[in-house]
């Protein structure tokens, strides 16, 4: 498949209103409720159940252009990405920057409709497919008509108005940079823009709804794109004047709005709105209202005055800029003039949407129907439910239609027409309910709990699609037509068949039985204690006899999705046009229960047979969650830079992904794990190893972290960032180039802060948290029992009986933790206590080792003057003064050390420890079983290869305060779709 993209986002419609002498009040016709539910069930048609996942095959892809068959769209993507680094740099915050769709396909044809940004799934051969698209309401020009899809006559409005109703939703999505959010944008081509006498410029215009799940706050932001050149860049010196709220970010426009509280059930409203004021130069307004919390509120935050005018004293009459849906007008940046509004992710990441409901409208007012005094407003002529000129997604969202209203709801996310496209084959008014009772059998649960599985649904008259996620929900609602569905989850067989969804609705009641030769080929989730036990192969939850979750990696099975032998089955293998991952591979969400996620399996999904991608492991505000005995937690290969900050390696990085997230949780145990550093593939990333964030409590013990196989260490990877207090994290391996990422901002909320921030500035806590934890326990024989937690006795030197700790005696003692660069730079000290020293900034690939300033190239230190906010400490309080060390003399261990971690009444579990081995030319190193000590590298001391083989998030209070370079308030934590 390569990097081709679906470009998706979820959609809810944004409204757009007149703002010339008011703004009209909110449109009586608004998000009319939820749509009308069925009540008659239909059977399903059952299949024989089978492995096999139809497939339709590939398409001849010759005439499609790509950045590899036109150089322009390569230029085109290069450019846009330097505007949005640019911006960044500039410091605008990442949270407020929508970014184009930068994918390789720009114009390709989706049921006969050309769309930019939007792959068939059906070139997405040999994999199951997964749409991330913008999804919503969209209008481009076209309709159908008899079955034809035909191009309309060029529609000029000069005001846009999209509403959006939100009854409810769930979404957590903690790979990115503001795991609560999700947006809503009106977007549109403010087209023939007239500067200086000179008419057709076009500008990309964004009214941008972002929405905080945790605290129910909403905020509109807009962005202001210059689509006239391929360089994207918006000038300030085009613009007479502009709004306070405004500002340029090195060539994108963006204005923020004041938050509102607003608890579902809300509808908020979007406008853009086109006119001429009376010096003869054209406006570009920005307005919303709000109706939520029982109040109404209405405002116009930002405006933008063209400098239209070629002789101000001489002025000449202009006819507002009209924004213009055209089928067969283009424009350089991105092709194609649509309207479309949609909801989705942050910064170009994915978004997960757990749950939903909400309805939207898009209209328009044309120029003859929009005067100072008269404005009537009309329903764009025909709708598709995906959008494809922005690059932010969303996965497990459904969009529907009665009339010209669209409805939301969690379930699959199946690209087709709405209303005017009813010639199209399959498409039917209707958003009808399928009640959801799915249930297993033979279960290990005595209790019988149903676990949270997965279902696939695929609409027949889109097949080549292929099959679509769907939220585990109570009903889902759908387009009345005939689907395949399949229904997954590991250690139970997969289930498939055919369900005909009529007018009046559809049951669908299947049983998947117990199967545990069927393995983990699904990702394993829970949310409560209640689900718990449905995906354990043992346990009750109590501290004596734990839920132990299913671990047994696929071999050789069937009935489980055409999964490869130990990988997850290909259908959750998701990435969006900025390859973020779509499922987290574990996902528990606030279980209290005692769990130990023992020897787990790798979650690993293959793309395309060459490359095997991990999903990563996600706590999301738990307690007594033991991950243990992990032989080797993988990464995300293809992970996108979060708020694509100017890509940084992990070692650098303040806004890291991970490997696995610890979220608002407390007494979870980190134990007796391999962490093993992602290889990026070019262009991304590599995630943190583990990363904790908002809990307390936790401790990390036992494990060890590692760069890539083969990799020297360096400056590219990172083992724990740590982002909360009260941790206790001893007696690990840290043999991966940044140990310790000290991460002392509230990185949800300040993705772009250094170096724009001031480092020592730390009077706002919104942004500035140090972590205050404990890196070691007092020096004791490693034979002791440190700690009991969770039920586990932890004792032992993770390095084996050759080593000790500072300050210990000749003999093997526990204490601190072991760093591979203690005494050596970066770290830059010889003595205790250790400090990992890294450099954060955007220019960090031009920092020598041991700078604390930017440099030219190849400069050496002190030539540059400083910049505050270069460099952080991996450990600045609670420091570990007592790292581990080899102990004086010893030199080899025959056996591995005896340590363990007993859980309290259950069996023993063996902590695989390596031996210590010898370096050649003298001292010594850990080496994994079985392997022989590989030589030191010239002029290194003591080198250490690396053994062994390969809802909703609770956030610190912020106040409110101004945000950089801008009268607005500050988000909270921020961004839209």
């Amino acid at each position: 498949m390569g990097r081709a993209r679906w470009t998706v986002l979820v959609g809810i419609s944004v409204a757009v209103g007149l703002l010339l002498t008011g703004i009209p009040p909110l449109a009586a016709t608004a998000g009319a409720g939820s749509a009308p539910r069925a009540t008659d069930p239909s059977s399903p048609t059952l299949a024989a159940s089978s492995p096999a996942t139809a497939q339709a095959a590939c398409p001849a892809t010759s005439s499609l252009l790509t950045a590899a068959n036109d150089p322009s769209w390569a230029e085109e993507i290069q450019n846009t990405r330097n505007i949005a680094s640019n911006a960044l740099a500039d410091g605008l915050p990442s949270t407020d920057l929508r970014l184009p769709y930068l994918g390789e396909y720009p114009d390709q044809v989706v049921n006969g409709v050309p769309e930019t940004g939007v792959a068939l799934a059906a070139q997405q051969c040999g994999s199951a497919g997964q749409n991330t698209a913008p999804a919503g309401v969209a209008y481009d020009g076209q309709s159908d008509r008899n079955g034809e899809v035909v191009d309309d006559p060029v529609l000029d409005s000069n005001s846009l108005l999209g509403t959006l109703t939100v009854n409810s939703s769930n979404n957590f999505y903690p790979s990115s940079g503001t795991p609560n959010y999700w947006g809503a944008q009106l977007n549109a081509v403010l087209a023939n823009v007239t500067i200086l006498g000179v008419r057709g410029y076009d500008f990309w215009v964004q009214n941008v709804i972002s929405y905080d799940t945790f605290n129910d706050t909403i905020s509109f932001v807009d962005d202001t794109w210059n689509f006239t050149s391929y360089t994207s860049e918006m000038q300030p010196s085009s613009l007479v004047s502009w709004s306070p709220n405004g500002s340029d970010y090195t060539g994108t426009w963006v204005a923020f709005s004041q938050y509102y509280y607003a608890p579902p059930p809300f509808t908020a409203e979007v406008y853009v709105n086109s006119s001429v004021n009376a010096a003869g130069d054209q406006v570009l307004w920005y307005n919303y209202t709000l109706l939520a919390d029982g109040h109404f509120y209405h405002a116009s935050y930002d405006d933008l005055v063209f400098r239209s005018q070629a002789n101000p004293s001489d002025p000449r009459h202009l006819a507002p800029a009209p924004f213009e849906a055209s089928a067969t007008t283009y424009h350089l940046v991105n092709e194609g003039y649509e309207f479309d509004a949609f909801i989705g992710a942050d910064d170009g990441s994915n978004q997960l949407m757990l749950a939903a409901s909400g309805s939207e409208t898009l209209r328009y007012c044309s120029i003859a129907d929009c005067t100072a005094h008269h404005f009537r407003y009309a329903n764009i002529p025909a709708a598709v439910n995906y959008g494809s000129q922005t690059g932010e997604e969303t996965v497990g969202i459904a969009v529907n239609y009665v009339g010209t209203t669209a409805y939301l709801s969690a379930g699959p996310l199946i690209l087709h027409g709405l209303w005017n496209f009813t010639g199209a084959p399959g498409i039917a008014p209707g958003n009808v309910e399928v009640t959801n009772d799915v249930s297993v059998s033979g279960s290990p649960d005595p209790g019988g709990s149903t676990p949270y599985f997965f279902a696939f649904f695929e609409d027949s008259a889109y097949a080549g699609q292929s099959y679509q996620w769907a939220p585990d929900v109570t009903a889902w609602y759908l387009m009345p037509g005939t689907y395949r569905y399949e229904l997954m989850l590991s250690d139970y067989q997969e289930r498939q068949g055919t369900l005909v969804v009529g007018d009046s609705g559809a049951h669908l009641s299947v049983v998947l039985p117990y199967s545990p030769a069927s393995g983990v080929y699904t990702p394993l989730w829970a949310f409560g204690d209640g689900q718990l036990a449905g995906v354990s192969s043992t346990g009750t939850g109590t501290i004596h006899d734990q839920y132990v979750l299913f671990n047994n990696p696929t071999s050789n099975c069937s009935y489980c999705g055409r999964a490869a032998n130990g990988e997850l089955s290909r259908v959750f293998y998701a990435p969006n046009d900025y390859t973020f991952q779509a499922f987290p591979g574990l996902f528990l969400d606030g279980t209290h229960a005692y769990v130990d996620v023992n020897r787990p399996p790798s979650f690993s999904v293959g793309a395309d047979g060459l490359v095997t991608y991990d999903l990563n492991l996600q706590f999301f505000e738990t307690r007594h969650v033991t991950l243990s005995n992990a032989a080797a937690i993988g990464g995300w290969s293809a992970q996108e830079e979060i708020s694509f900050y100017i890509t940084v390696p992990a070692s650098q990085n303040p806004v890291p992904a991970a490997n696995v997230y610890v979220w608002n949780s407390t007494d979870d145990l980190i134990m007796g794990n391999t962490f093993v550093a992602a290889k990026p593939l070019a262009g991304d990333v590599s995630p943190d190893g583990l990363v904790l964030y908002g809990g307390t409590d936790n401790v990390v013990w036992g494990n060890t972290f590692r760069d890539p196989p083969g990799i020297a260490l360096g400056r590219s990877y990172a083992g724990l960032g740590e982002a909360e207090s009260g941790d206790l994290i001893f007696n690990n391996n840290f043999s991966v180039d940044n140990p310790i990422v000290l991460l002392p901002y509230n990185f949800p909320n300040v993705a772009d802060c250094l170096p724009q921030c001031e480092e020592r500035n730390l009077s706002n806590t919104g942004f500035y948290e140090y972590p205050h934890d404990t890196w070691n326990v007092p020096p004791e024989p490693a034979s002791e029992v440190a700690r009991r937690v969770n039920g586990f006795a932890l004792s032992g030197n993770v390095l084996g009986p050759g080593y000790t700790v500072v300050g210990g005696p000749d003999a093997p003692t526990q204490g601190g933790n072991f760093y591979w660069n203690f005494g050596d730079a970066p770290n830059n000290r010889t003595t205790i206590p250790y400090v990992a020293r890294f450099y954060y900034s955007d220019w960090s690939n031009i920092y020598p080792l041991g700078c604390g300033t930017i440099q030219a190239p190849g400069a050496p230190c002190g030539t540059a003057p400083a910049v505050a906010g270069a460099y952080e400490d991996g450990i600045v309080s609670g420091g570990d003064y007592a790292p581990i060390i080899p102990i004086p003399g010893a030199r080899e261990a025959p056996v591995p050390i005896a340590s363990s971690a007993d859980r309290a009444g259950a069996p023993t579990y063996e902590l695989r420890l390596p031996l210590l081995g010898t370096i050649a030319g003298g001292g010594t190193a850990p080496i994994a079983v079985g392997l022989a000590a590989p030589a030191a590298r010239d002029g290194q001391r003591g080198t250490i290869p690396r053994p062994g083989p390969r809802g909703r998030m609770s956030r610190p209070f912020r106040t409110a305060t101004p945000r950089r370079g801008s009268s607005a308030i500050k988000r909270f934590p921020s961004r839209s779709a």
